[in-house]
């Protein structure tokens, strides 16, 4: 495996169950790039339409189940998460699209029943889907149990900067940024689960990829919302009285420093849905740049040209949502190719 964040943990976790010894290397710490700067939303209603998409549900489903058997309870939490829709188009579509839903998986609630759960959003707010099943997960937390749990070897601080095939190995070349003379290792196969910011060791292999950054903020200063709330990113309430604010942004460029004018732009993005009962104060930002492909599918197949080495990558932000199933078919694949 050539990348530990959450693409890279769920292969390696489904790898294992299917009998395969598997050793990860990671350029930095696991789940230190766009895996560690993720919110975490579990759900299978993604987009402005609200679309209700077969590998979503699907995803949703083997991801939950995948969760409650590695992650524990703590590093989960549950209870929904309110979908708020800002303008009256959207407010119609959606309610015509909540009934069409069971109601368990989700209701249009109007204005004022939103405003009954929590009295504090924002004017333009005019009702939400609630989603009864949505959740919010540890991300890094369920990286580093999927690892332990597919008893893998991390090898961190260690690039892999060629891949060679030959005969039944691939030897990968690798780089641990001690100065020392660069080295190989040989595997069965390899799987290349780099994100945006590591290119991948691989020539003549072409990846059009449109970056995502993941915006993260934590602020203090006022009571956070009494529900997760989604609107183009989430505002959810912490346990510890602090509440976490993050959005996806496709607008280069991607590794700004923590400036006056990110942070107000991550405040424009909170009072757009909720109105403070006090001053935000700004704890901490952190940022990852996640890989998406053009037409927002993931890469998840044998790479072009190679016979032992597959690529899965490219979830732009569905990465939690469909990750899970999509390391499985990668698995399924690749066992069924190579002896």
């Amino acid at each position: 495996m050539i990348g530990a964040g959450l693409a890279g943990a769920f292969v390696a976790w489904f790898a294992s169950r299917a009998g395969w010894a598997v050793t990860v290397l990671e350029r930095d710490q696991p789940a230190s790039g766009a895996s560690g700067a993720a919110v975490g939303a579990l759900h299978p209603l993604t987009g402005m339409r609200l679309s209700l998409r077969e590998d979503n549900l699907s995803g949703f489903r083997l991801t939950r189940d995948v969760i409650a058997q590695v992650l524990p309870a703590h590093h989960v939490t549950r209870g929904g998460v309110l979908r708020l829709a800002c303008k009256p188009a959207q407010a119609t579509l959606w309610a015509a699209r909540c009934r069409d839903f069971e109601p368990e998986l989700a209701t249009w609630l109007d204005r004022d029943a939103c405003l009954r759960l929590e009295p504090r959003l924002a004017a333009d707010v005019q009702g939400a889907a609630w989603i009864p099943q949505g959740m919010f997960v540890d991300v890094p937390a369920l990286v580093t149990h999927l690892l332990v749990a597919a008893d893998a070897r991390v090898v961190a601080a260690t690039s892999a900067v060629e891949i060679d095939e030959s005969g039944d190995s691939v030897r990968v070349v690798v780089d641990d940024g001690s100065g020392a003379t660069r080295h190989a290792v040989r595997a069965t196969a390899v799987v290349v689960t780099t994100g945006a910011d590591a290119p991948a060791p691989l020539t003549g292999v072409d990846l059009p990829t449109a970056p995502y950054k993941g915006e993260l903020a934590l602020f203090r200063g006022f009571t956070p919302p009494a529900l997760p709330l989604n609107h183009r990113g989430y505002v959810v309430g912490r346990p510890d009285g602090s509440t976490l604010v993050g959005v996806l942004d496709s607008h280069p460029p991607f590794h700004d420093p923590g400036t006056a004018a990110v942070r107000e732009g991550l405040l424009e993005r909170l009072h757009a849905i909720f109105q403070p009962d006090g001053s935000p104060e700004l704890v901490t930002r952190w940022h990852g740049v996640r890989p998406a492909m053009r037409n927002r599918e993931p890469w998840a197949g044998r790479a072009t040209g190679h016979d032992r080495t597959w690529i899965c990558t490219g979830f732009g932000g569905r990465g939690l949502l469909i990750g899970a199933i999509t390391a499985r078919r990668v698995v399924e694949e690749l066992t069924a190719s190579l002896p």
